[in-house]
């Protein structure tokens, strides 16, 4: 079927303590699958490749009213590869790279 991967799964490791520091690191997997039935490019069909991917996350309650937050996605920096036809062409590498986002949220 178009778009499934006959394997996907992830794994979250949770803390938290009563001090106010909570993390989270997750590991995401999802099997090669199927992009169209029939490719242009010759015999066969597209495909993309696997991708496993590493996200963390961590929070600190400073007080009532702050939290200061950061995460951090796709730390394996994965790409994921587009394949054409039986030959496995590389049609497109998608690359969103590493990301870092820090935050504060404030409570009134």
């Amino acid at each position: 079927m178009e778009g499934q991967s006959d394997v996907s799964w992830n794994a979250t490791l949770w803390y938290e303590n009563a001090k106010g520091f909570a993390g989270r690191v997750s590991w995401t997997y999802r099997d090669g699958y199927l992009r169209t039935f029939t490719s242009k490019a010759g015999p066969g069909d597209d495909t993309t490749d696997a991708t496993r991917v590493v996200d963390a996350a961590f929070s600190y309650q400073v007080n009532d009213n702050l939290k200061l937050t950061f995460d951090a996605l796709n730390l394996t920096d994965e790409t994921e590869t587009w394949l054409q036809s039986d030959y496995n062409l590389v049609e497109t590498i998608v690359a969103s790279g590493r990301q870092f986002y820090v935050g504060a949220q404030y409570t009134f």
